[in-house]
């Protein structure tokens, strides 16, 4: 017994299946290399896999319904036969028996294609659950960059502080400052320094997130390559877009399968209690013979439904509930896609706007640190640190709006059924859409 339990273990761990460790980042880490590593293992994206593989078990299970099936019966039998009849007592029997439905008045066949737009609906939302990873990879991509910038400006304002305050101690110490003037500029000092550790620890969170996102949470990205942003696309009219939106939303597009779908188990729930025409044939071995066993048969039978109670009733109110529930859906997402829609439009406009005035800004700190820095040799002004902080917050705006430039024409294609940072010339894929009911 031990033996035969240690060879099933042995056998059952060969057959588990063994998780890989996950390859470790590349350094540094590009945005293209980072949305190629967010595949099917993210929560994000399994959880809609498991409910399309979950729609597909029950599109398999609806095709079989129907089949033909074989039944092999072997019946071993033991009896005290009567006296008039032979005295065998083994009674046993083998038989072959072959059943199939044949037709049942639509009920089979709404069942089926009700399955099949379930499963359709769910495939398109699967294909959503991987466009809103590459959304969110884009994101925390981002704030990666973004906190490094920030860090940085903090960074360097603390390095010219600090400065300050070590002159500023040596001239308390000489006498030539005061110690409340000393006390301020300390204050400053530790302000910056509190900044300091805040932009830091927003550094880790930020590698920490998108590391999570990327299914390694134990192998935090070190370096990221800034991309090349294609932020200069022709923004479309919103009409021509809430057109896009309308027939191509990967979402409406599962709605409307699945108000299909619920349509056709509404047709399947009426279609229950109608009559059923089935076939069977039978082939039987007996070991006892009589006169009125056959050792073949066929049939054909018809089953007619004369009293059900309430099932039928109840299946039907029930498929008509969630159509109804269905419609309402989809026109309530609908309507929350023209709002977003147009969020994002306007989001797009604002965003160029303030590229413009972002550009404009960081040219006028370049200027200004040239001039600071030739003034400062000159020792004619001593504003040079501050012009650096100044330049630096100037091109962490411009950073930070292109970003969020480039996240918004994101989110229009996610809304317009694009693939979000796909690259240029991408098709908007092919999806014609269905009535709002059945």
């Amino acid at each position: 017994m031990r033996l035969r339990a240690f060879l099933l273990a042995a056998l059952g761990s060969l057959l588990l299946p063994t998780s890989l460790p996950a390859a470790a980042l590349p350094q540094p880490l590009t945005l293209e290399q980072a949305l190629q590593l967010a595949d099917s293992s993210h929560p994000l994206v399994a959880r809609s896999q498991a409910e399309l593989e979950a729609a597909n078990a029950r599109l398999l299970r609806a095709n079989g319904s129907d089949d033909l099936e074989i039944r092999a019966l072997l019946d071993a039998r033991w009896v005290e036969p009567p006296t008039i009849a032979p005295q065998d007592h083994d009674d046993s029997r083998a038989g072959l028996i072959i059943d199939k439905r044949l037709y049942d008045f639509g009920q089979t066949r709404n069942s089926i294609e009700a399955a099949r737009l379930s499963a359709a609906g769910r495939k398109a939302l699967l294909e959503l659950a991987r466009r809103r990873l590459r959304l969110e990879v884009m994101r925390r991509f981002f704030d990666v960059l973004l906190a490094d910038l920030e860090f940085a400006r903090e960074n360097e304002d603390m390095a010219i502080v600090y400065v300050r305050l070590d002159k500023a101690r040596e001239r308390n110490r000489l006498g030539q400052l005061s110690d409340i003037d000393l006390l301020q500029i300390e204050t400053r000092y530790q302000e910056v320094r509190d900044r300091r550790q805040a932009a830091e620890a927003r550094q880790r969170l930020a590698r920490q997130r998108l590391a999570l996102l990327l299914g390694r949470p134990d192998d935090l990205p070190d370096e990221l390559v800034p991309p090349e942003l294609d932020l200069d696309r022709t923004l479309p009219d919103y009409p021509q877009l809430l057109e896009q939106a309308l027939a191509h939303n990967p979402e409406l597009v599962a709605l409307r399968e699945e108000l299909a779908a619920a349509g056709k188990a509404l047709e399947a729930a009426r279609a229950s209690d109608n009559p059923v025409i089935s076939g069977r044939v039978e082939a039987t071995h007996y070991q006892r013979s009589f006169g009125s066993r056959d050792p073949f048969s066929a049939s054909l039978a018809i089953d007619i439904p004369l009293y059900v109670g309430e099932r039928t009733r109840a299946e039907e109110a029930t498929a008509w509930a969630r159509l109804r529930e269905t419609q309402a859906r989809l026109k309530e997402k609908e309507y929350s896609l023209r709002e977003q829609l147009l969020e994002a439009w306007q989001q797009v406009q604002t965003l160029n706007s303030r590229r413009e005035l972002a550009a404009t800004n960081t040219d006028y700190r370049d200027l200004y640190l040239d001039r600071s820095r030739i003034r400062y040799e000159q020792e004619l002004t001593t504003d040079l640190g501050d012009a650096m902080v100044a330049q630096s917050e100037a091109r962490l705006l411009s950073r930070r709006t292109d970003y969020q430039l480039a996240l918004a024409w994101a989110t229009l294609d996610l809304l317009t059924g694009r693939i979000p940072f796909a690259p240029a010339g991408t098709p908007v894929p092919e999806t014609t859409p269905q009535e709002d009911t059945p």
